[in-house]
């Protein structure tokens, strides 16, 4: 599947799920781990342009996780998830990884007498992407950029190659 269906369906889940949940009024942004935003619901009506939001999101998410990773491998046996809040704001961001390649959910909210129940639902959204991603993407393998397509070629090989096809 190409990167613009798997784009497209995930632009289509988010915005069934997001309509019919209780995270309509916040802002919910979906990018790269280099900050590219893949969608955007501004629920609150941020003063600032969404790509800076998708560039701090991925900025932040790293940042943080290099932090994490000086703590005991023991210790990172659940997913990481990133808060920082108030009691009534806050941001919110949860990690996800499609074709080797990570991707963050960032729920931004304000004046919530219970965010406890809005990161729940953000984690529940995050449960059900998953399995709507396992359940109708298939994923083909990439093939790296910097793979060969010919290892372990001889000068003869090339010559007999390149005879037979009369160059």
């Amino acid at each position: 599947m190409s990167l613009n269906n798997l784009n497209n369906e995930l632009i289509n889940f988010l915005n069934e799920y997001l309509s019919t949940s209780a995270l309509d009024r916040f802002s919910v942004f979906a990018c790269r781990q280099d900050g590219v935003i893949l969608y955007k619901r501004d629920g609150i009506g941020l003063s600032v342009d969404h790509s800076s939001v998708g560039a701090l999101l991925g900025g932040v998410w790293q940042a943080a996780n290099t932090l994490a990773s000086f703590l005991p491998e023991q210790e990172k046996k659940e997913i990481f998830r990133l808060s920082f809040d108030t009691s009534s704001s806050g941001i919110y961001i949860l990690p996800f990884e499609l074709n080797n390649t990570d991707y963050y959910i960032g729920l931004l909210y304000s004046d919530e007498v219970n965010p406890g129940f809005i990161k729940n639902r953000l984690r529940d959204l995050m449960m059900r992407l998953e399995e709507y991603l396992g359940l109708t993407i298939s994923f083909e393998p990439e093939k790296e950029e910097n793979e060969r397509l010919f290892e372990n070629i001889t000068d003869d090989e090339i010559e007999t190659m390149f005879s037979q096809t009369g160059i």
